[in-house]
Parts: C-alpha cells; structure tokens; sequence
C-alpha cells in the first residue's frame, strides 16, 4: 500500500499588517478555488460532472473530484476526497505581514502544481479579503529545496514521493505518546460528530482515511489490516469541540465546520499499524475537510 504525494511550502509577503478573523486557510482555499475556476474553465455554462474536459481541468480535478457512481473505491458517491491538503502554520483572529503554509497535492493531480501557483499569483494581484490586502509569493520550497526562480517562473521538474504502508509493518513502540489536535478534527461516532471518542475511533478514522487515499491516488493491493488497539489507553484528555465559520459559496450560506482540538496521551504497546496510522494523519490530516486545514495532528513519543 503506497501514495504518492508531493509537499509545496509557500510563504506569501503582503505589503501591510492584515488581520484573519477567519482561519487563514479558509480564506487561501477560497481564493485558490476561485482563481483556478477563472483560470481554467472553458466551459462556463456546463456543471463540472458534465464537462467534457473536466479530466484535465485542474479546478474540476481539485476542488470538484467527480466519480462515477460505479466507482470501486466509495460505490455510490459522485464526489472523492480532494487530491490536495492545506495546512496553515497560523492562527485566525492575528495579524500577519507575512504568512507560511503547506499545499501537498497526490497522485496524478501533483502535475497540475503550476497551475495552483499561478492562480495563487493572480490571488496576490487581486488582493484578498474584503479589504483586498494584496501580496507577492516569497518563497516556495519542495524537499527543502526553494523551486521559485525568479517572480514569475517556477522549476516544474519536481521530485515525487511515495509513502508506504508496508514499509512501517516491523515497527514497534512501547511507551507513551502525546497527541495534539492542532485544528479541529471532524469525524464521526455511531453516526454523529462528537468530541467523545476512544482509542478505537481515533485509529478508525485514519485508517478509513489512509484506505481511502491510497486507494484513490496510490494503490492498495491485496492488503488486509487486521488492528487491534486493546493494549492502547488514553489519559490526560485535554479535548474541546470548536467551531469555526465558514461561508459558503455552492451553499450561499455561512456553515460551520466543528471537531476536537486539544490535546491526549496514548500509552502502551504500538505495533508498526498504529505507528504508521500516526505518522499518515501527521503527514497527511486526518478526519472530514482536511482541504479546509482542519485535522492537523502533531504526535510526540514521550
């Protein structure tokens, strides 16, 4: 079990202090959206799922993700889960000059990274928020390594990654582990978003998580997951439900997007499953809209 990914690190400069009431990586998903769907769509009349050349579009690739309902991997949903996370290195309701963040992009959708810098440039042009604060890209790195050249050119021979599932099999780990909810994580127990979970519902929702992705955007080939976390206690819960707002734009209405923030310690014996699930969702988000920044988990061997 494998997926490709690739990490793109932005620092954007803008040319004064602006402040996010909202969290900042609602506002760049909006923006980003916006700008590829200008940038992109030929077909302005036409609904993306039923768009002849929705395949290689990368608004529809990205932010749409169409299936067939005869899919293999979710049977019965017209929508996946986007080809791309966001993670955002600050807090909303702060002022900033300058501001980092993380885009990875999976699978064949990592080709469509030129268009997702571009249309962050336009964003930059047109200036963001109500007040139109307008900024330039400082910096872009991938591996570690700064891929923008010059203000309006980027090197687009970039390496790709894969992470492996079986690499992680051998692995093993008795102690404690503290686990930070950095934003808020949004799943489900027996059928309802709750701040009240266990062991099992933590590992569960990014096992469904990893299956999902690799299945969509790597590959999972006759491989079985058999887990059991009996041996794993949680202590010292420090875990809160909050909601953040959001407006929006296919609802033309502003929703809110809740899940668990906080912190809890994992102790006892973690085979190489549980390891591996831990460094996925530390990778890779975990939970319900990870492409609005939330479920970004932080995990620390004591």
């Amino acid at each position: 079990m494998y997926l490709e990914y690739s990490c793109f690190d932005f620092t954007l400069l803008f040319n004064e202090e602006v402040f996010f009431s909202v969290p900042p990586a609602f506002v760049f998903r909006s923006v980003l959206g916006y700008q590829l769907k200008k940038l992109c769509c030929i077909a302005t009349k036409t609904q993306c799922q039923d768009c002849h050349f929705r395949v290689n579009c990368a608004y529809a690739s990205l932010f749409e993700t169409i299936l067939e309902k005869d899919n293999e991997v979710l049977a019965g949903r017209t929508r996946a889960s986007h080809p791309y996370t966001i993670q955002v290195f600050h807090d909303a309701k702060k002022s900033y000059k300058e501001i980092s963040f993380r885009i990875i992009l999976l699978g064949k959708y990592i080709k469509f990274f030129p268009y997702v810098y571009f249309a962050l440039q336009k964003a930059g042009e047109d200036g963001i928020l109500k007040q139109r604060h307008v900024f330039t890209i400082k910096s872009i790195e991938n591996d570690g390594k700064s891929i923008l050249i010059k203000d309006d050119k980027i090197e687009t021979n970039l390496p790709t990654f894969q992470w492996k599932f079986e690499d992680k099999n051998k692995e093993t780990y008795e102690g404690d582990v503290l686990v930070q909810l950095l934003t808020p994580l949004r799943f489900k127990v027996a059928g309802k978003y709750t701040d009240n979970f266990e062991v099992k519902d933590f590992f569960d929702t990014i096992e469904r998580r990893m299956l999902t992705l690799c299945s969509l955007y790597g590959k999972v080939e006759d491989f079985e997951i058999k887990g059991d976390v009996s041996s794993i206690n949680m202590s010292n819960q420090n875990i809160k439900w909050e909601d953040q707002s959001h407006y929006s734009a296919r609802q033309k209405k502003a929703m809110k997007l809740g899940g668990c923030v906080g912190d809890f310690t994992l102790s006892g014996s973690f085979s190489g499953r549980e390891l591996a699930l831990l460094e996925f969702a530390e990778l890779f988000q975990a939970g319900k809209n990870t492409n609005f920044g939330l479920g970004k988990i932080d995990c620390w061997k004591k």
